[in-house]
Formats: structure tokens, sequence, C-alpha cells
């Protein structure tokens, strides 16, 4: 199992990042990431990636696959989410995209992201 903790929900994914995410671990499923106050303190973030590790370890918990995280979001948290799901065992990936960047006939950025590859946090 993937569990997506991120602001883009797998249904918004490119088809390949979609089917390569199955074919890795089997089931994709959306864990909606928590808002973080830009005004929480640090003691709180540390808090809130407690809380959502207790979650992920739960869901996982039936999984009989070795279960992942898919994690992109507000970097304090996840950097201390990371962490935590580095002292029990889980496994945490990003997305890598390549950008495309076009600027169309009224001169207007245009972005596109293309999913490339999950690559693996790895902490010393």
């Amino acid at each position: 199992m993937l569990i997506n903790l991120s602001n883009h929900p797998k249904d918004t994914w490119q088809k390949l990042q979609l089917e390569t995410a199955k074919e890795i671990y089997g089931e994709v499923i959306d864990l909606p990431f928590p808002s973080v106050s830009a005004s929480a303190s640090v003691e709180e973030v540390i808090e809130l990636s407690k809380v959502y590790s207790s979650k992920v370890v739960e869901l996982l918990a039936n999984d009989k696959k070795k279960g992942a995280v898919h994690i992109m979001g507000e970097f304090t948290f996840t950097y201390n989410f990371v962490l935590q799901m580095n002292k029990v065992g889980v496994e945490t990936i990003v997305s890598t995209s390549e950008r495309i960047v076009d600027f169309n006939e009224k001169g207007i950025k245009q972005s596109v992201f293309r999913f490339v590859a999950f690559r693996n946090f790895q902490t010393m």
C-alpha cells in the first residue's frame, strides 16, 4: 500500500505516476496533508508529525506488503514526519518531475510538470 500524504489526490496524478505507484505498492490511498500554520512553533509541528505518523502506522497495520508513504508538503512537517517514519521502519518517498516551461502568445508563462520517478528519502 502507498499512502499519498500530499495536497495532490491520486485522482489528479498523471497516468504514469498512478500506474507506477500501483505496480510497486499495490493499492494507493489518499491521506490529505495537514494544514500547518505559518505561526506554529517547532514543538507544534513535531507533535502534528507524530499524530500523522500514528495514523500511517495504523493504516499500514494490516497491509500484507511493506507499505510506504508518498509525502510532499510543508518542509518542517515533512522533515519531522520522515524522521518519525524512519524510527518505525516505514519507507518515505517523493515524486520527481520535469518542469516544462512555455510562454503563450500573450507572454504568460505556463509550467507543466511531467512525472519521472519516485525517490526515497534517505536520512543519516
